[in-house]
């Protein structure tokens, strides 16, 4: 009878052991999961972080090269309207030294 009471208690024992060792690997599982989900939120943050870096990145350089091309179309502007003035400069004065010499033609006749 205290054999079988001595039985009775260690198979509790040996429950009552595999009932808490069953609870620390649940525990340890449910630890390892919020540390894989608190990863891959950081991951997942990280990314998103570096996509709006990028984009931005993008953006500002695609508004460097249109400020440029403004600026390069403006230049070609002044430098044609620079062109235009010296060559109707030139055409009056062509047309002054014709007249000129027209008028003296006619004076010397």
């Amino acid at each position: 009878q205290v054999r079988d009471m001595h039985r009775e208690l260690n198979r509790g024992l040996e429950a009552w052991q595999d009932q808490v060792l069953l609870l620390q690997w649940a525990d340890h599982q449910r630890a390892e999961a919020v540390v894989q989900s608190q990863k891959e939120h950081r991951r997942l943050k990280v990314e998103v972080e570096n996509k709006e870096r990028q984009l931005l990145h993008e953006l500002r350089m695609k508004k460097l090269k249109e400020a440029e091309l403004l600026k390069q179309q403006s230049v070609r502007e002044t430098i044609n309207a620079k062109e235009q003035k010296m060559i109707s400069l030139q055409r009056r004065r062509e047309k002054e030294l014709h007249e000129g010499r027209a008028q003296a033609q006619l004076t010397a006749e």
